[in-house]
């Protein structure tokens, strides 16, 4: 009964830990490009019969893992890394060691004595290692990983140094910040954690929630409010100062037009720039998803000519077109101009004519 309640304990473990990890990086095989590249071109690709002896293993492990059959998918991937008596195997390509890593790390659903995180750690570091040169995004994640391996042991500071790898080679990866944030968080270095939770929310606000959730982040609890109250009010500021820019040129447009319904069709789009307000993070967000359509289309490159933001505007369907045959409506745009935006009326919703 003690070792039925172990397994249960564990099998609960092992499903927390992955669906925290999952929300950054579900599907992580479909997000690769090339880790399940056609064996086909790879043998090809081989210089020597010990590589092509390899990808072979490899086919056989991806067709195991395909099948479920994981144990067996291991002992192919062993023998294409380390050889078997046939041949001396191959440990350069990252493919096999990333494998090995997934293998290990285990997912909700997974046989638990598969689980080993110590090798998964070891597998991702190596993956990483190998992908680097020639398959940056791969090893990117690759370290990631290797850095949850890392946290789901303890091991704070090898968590910490894969993670920060992964940021290194891609400084966008959104999920590694909050990831190394938490890890911060978990070492008790909030000041660092808040540092990259910013990163991580400017790259995807749904950080913000799961942070809420999250236990190592709930230690702090107070100073996560305080965190929260000057990112929202920084990132206002910033909205408000695309909004003024915005408005200055909406309002230069209004200056270029004699019809009056046009006119005041960008005055209420200038006045809806103008007045800005969100009382927390989620009532921000809200705003910045009403006004980024409008926004996006006010502040690109092409909208720097008035006219062709007046076109964008009258194009886009939401100020009415005048009577008048010689107004601009006329303005031709291709359709790369006219797919900008879909809505900039606050509250207003039309297809793309």
């Amino acid at each position: 009964a003690g070792v039925q309640a172990g397994n249960k304990e564990l099998v609960g473990s092992v499903d927390r830990l992955c669906s925290t990890f999952i929300y950054g990086v579900s599907h992580l095989s479909a997000q690769l490009a090339h880790v399940h590249d056609s064996i086909e071109e790879l043998v090809k690709a081989a210089k020597n019969p010990a590589q092509t002896a390899a990808y072979e293993h490899y086919a056989v492990a991806i067709d195991a893992i395909e099948q479920d059959l994981l144990e067996e998918a291991l002992e192919e991937l062993y023998a294409a890394i380390n050889g078997d008596n046939a041949s001396p195997g191959y440990k350069l390509e990252w493919r096999f060691h990333w494998c090995v890593g997934e293998i290990r790390m285990g997912r909700i659903g997974f046989d638990t004595e598969l689980v080993d995180l110590a090798e998964a750690q070891d597998a991702f570091s190596k993956a990483g290692r190998y992908a680097k040169k020639n398959f940056s995004a791969e090893a990117a994640l690759a370290y990631m990983c290797a850095g949850w391996c890392a946290y789901c042991q303890g091991k704070m500071h090898d968590a910490w140094k894969h993670t920060t790898q992964s940021l290194e080679i891609d400084n966008e990866l959104a999920h590694a910040y909050w990831q190394r944030a938490k890890i911060q968080a978990a070492m008790s270095d909030y000041e660092r954690a808040w540092d990259d939770l910013a990163k991580a929310l400017d790259g995807d606000v749904g950080y913000f929630n799961r942070t809420m959730q999250d236990n190592d982040f709930s230690q702090a609890e107070g100073e996560f409010a305080r965190f929260a109250e000057r990112y929202t009010s920084l990132r206002m500021e910033k909205l408000r100062d695309r909004a003024r820019l915005a408005s200055r040129r909406v309002q230069e447009a209004k200056g270029c037009l004699t019809d009056t319904t046009f006119q005041n069709g960008i005055s209420q789009l200038a006045e809806s720039f103008a007045k800005l307000t969100a009382d927390d993070f989620d009532s921000l967000i809200s705003l910045e998803k009403t006004l980024e359509p409008a926004l996006a289309t006010c502040l690109s490159p092409d909208a720097e000519d008035v006219d062709v933001l007046v076109a964008l505007i009258k194009n886009a369907g939401h100020i009415p077109p005048s009577s008048d045959a010689n107004s601009s409506q006329s303005i031709p745009l291709d359709e790369m101009k006219r797919s900008l935006i879909l809505k900039l009326l606050p509250g207003n919703s039309h297809d793309d004519p």
